[in-house]
């Protein structure tokens, strides 16, 4: 088996799924088990909300109903690190779309990504490098990788996975196409 590392941008899949079907992460690092690649980090990147994102999709809400969807929200990431996931999360911001004329929420990981992609390539024996995400962003770490003779395997959604990416990765993984393996039931 070759050694792994996984960046997994749940902000960018979750924003293609949402309200469609959620992914198991377990399952899905299962799932490159057996495809022979051997998991030796998994890193996974999610925003916080805070009470302004909460309470703008929850209007009406309770300030209780907020403290426990935070609370549930870092049961969720201690499970995750129970599974041996390194977990990274920042606050949500609030940012005005002019053409819009609305807020919108975001929370982007890119450099947090790209800072720990870059620090495993220089610092651990890692033969491959999954990069759950298909953000265009990515484009610049994935050939600095590539220089550096290290495999790349995209995993993400037709829709929303950047041309760029689909031209330099070694390997690109369709989520929809395993959804009956991976999905959370």
């Amino acid at each position: 088996m070759n050694k792994t590392a996984i960046f997994i941008d749940a902000g960018h899949l979750h924003y293609h799924l949402y309200n469609k079907w959620k992914i198991d992460y377990k399952k899905l690092i299962d799932y490159f088990v057996q495809k022979g690649y051997l998991p030796f980090y998994i890193f996974y990147y999610e925003g916080m909300m805070t009470q302004l994102s909460y309470f703008s999709k929850n209007p009406d809400a309770s300030i209780n109903d907020f403290y426990e969807a935070k609370k549930a929200k870092k049961k969720y990431f201690n499970i995750l690190r129970s599974f041996e996931f390194i977990v990274h999360s920042k606050p949500v911001h609030r940012l005005f779309d002019h053409e819009s004329g609305k807020y919108k929420f975001k929370c982007n990981f890119d450099v947090e990504i790209t800072v720990d992609i870059m620090e495993t390539v220089l610092t651990k024996d890692i033969d491959i490098f999954i990069i759950c995400s298909g953000d265009g962003d990515f484009t610049r770490p994935i050939k600095y990788l590539k220089s550096k003779a290290k495999k790349v395997v995209v995993a993400g959604f037709k829709e929303n996975i950047n041309p760029k990416l689909l031209e330099i990765a070694h390997e690109i993984l369709f989520l929809e196409v395993i959804r009956e393996k991976i999905e959370y039931k």
